[in-house]
């Protein structure tokens, strides 16, 4: 987020639990009882789950999904806070809590004039205005199946599944590896490379990750030619530049479909790199009766696999969610 960006935020969660802007600290904030709003949503502190998407009815969809089936699914981490940040948004829209729960919230965010992706990279600016162990960011296009486990990977370490390098080439050029040259840094042979699509952050590198990846993915945009895998590449030369210490996730908690399966998949993530996928987010995510009738028909092997489990998710719970969450943006 932008500077202005992060005052918009401040000032429409402050607003969103007292009604006299300025007159509580954050760390006050959420631990008073009695005001307007119930601050008690995030104490104790959990890890705070937050994706960011366009403003288009097929990336709230997209969206919903994703947060129904962190409640359904999540286990203990079922209740955890939800932040939706919407590029291009003018202004935050309403803040709109969960009926139930009351942990959701959307906000504005600024899209990256160039490449989308890295607009992401502000949702790590969450650190300067809400409470939370961990940052648990997950790209629009995952689905949470379950989170039994999902303890183990909350600690003082970055963590992301590791990607291979070898498919760089093909993208970005023979000599990609040139604009990855920095002092103090260790040669890019030396540097894991990563999917950013989810991604777990100790809320004491929030900030240093920030500054460093948003650096790095803006100075790969020229190299790079504008292609999105700045961002991704620019995560990776965050970690080593920053020095913060990191670990790999298990495949399972980032599962797509053009690796093997596993046999107990945690996240699933349908990004566009596989054409399958990009079908499913232009098309079948319109509408949930869309997306129920390619489950229902598909014969790809990573969707029909987990068709039963996304079939379940649906209906007027994740119905009414969707609605809401338009409206809110109809509102901005």
């Amino acid at each position: 987020m932008s500077e202005a960006s992060r005052v918009a935020v401040g000032k429409v969660i402050l607003g969103l639990f007292t009604p006299s802007y300025g007159q509580f600290s954050f760390t006050k904030l959420w631990r008073e009882p009695g005001n307007r709003g119930e601050v008690s949503w995030m104490e104790p502190l959990k890890p705070l789950f937050c994706t960011v998407i366009e403003p288009t009815e097929n990336w709230v969809n997209a969206a919903a999904l994703l947060m129904h089936s962190l409640r359904r699914n999540g286990g203990e981490h079922a209740k955890s806070p939800f932040v939706v940040l919407v590029n291009g948004v003018a202004r935050a829209p309403s803040p709109l809590l969960d009926d139930e729960n009351r942990r959701l919230l959307i906000l504005g965010n600024d899209r990256h004039p160039l490449i989308p992706h890295i607009s992401k990279v502000s949702s790590l600016g969450l650190a300067d205005l809400l409470p939370f162990t961990h940052l648990i960011l997950l790209d629009h296009d995952t689905i949470v199946l379950r989170l039994d486990d999902l303890t183990t990977f909350l600690t003082d370490k970055v963590h992301a599944r590791r990607n291979y390098k070898y498919g760089l080439v093909r993208f970005l050029g023979k000599d990609y590896a040139k604009a990855l040259v920095a002092p103090g840094v260790r040669p890019w042979s030396r540097i894991h490379y990563f999917n950013s699509g989810v991604v777990f952050v100790p809320r004491k590198h929030c900030l240093s990750l920030e500054k460093h990846w948003r650096s790095w993915a803006e100075l790969l945009i020229e190299p790079y030619h504008g292609r999105p895998l700045a961002e991704q590449m620019g995560f990776a030369m965050a970690l080593a530049s920053a020095r913060i210490p990191y670990a790999f996730l298990p495949g399972r908690y980032n599962e797509t479909n053009w690796r093997p399966p596993s046999s107990d998949p945690a996240i699933i993530h349908y990004n566009a790199h596989d054409p399958i996928n990009k079908e499913v987010k232009s098309k079948a995510l319109a509408s949930y009766e869309d997306l129920r009738a390619f489950l229902q028909h598909t014969d790809n092997r990573f969707w029909r696999a987990h068709a039963p489990t996304i079939t379940r998710l649906m209906g007027p719970e994740l119905d009414a969610l969707a609605a809401r969450m338009s409206i809110a943006l109809r509102a901005s």
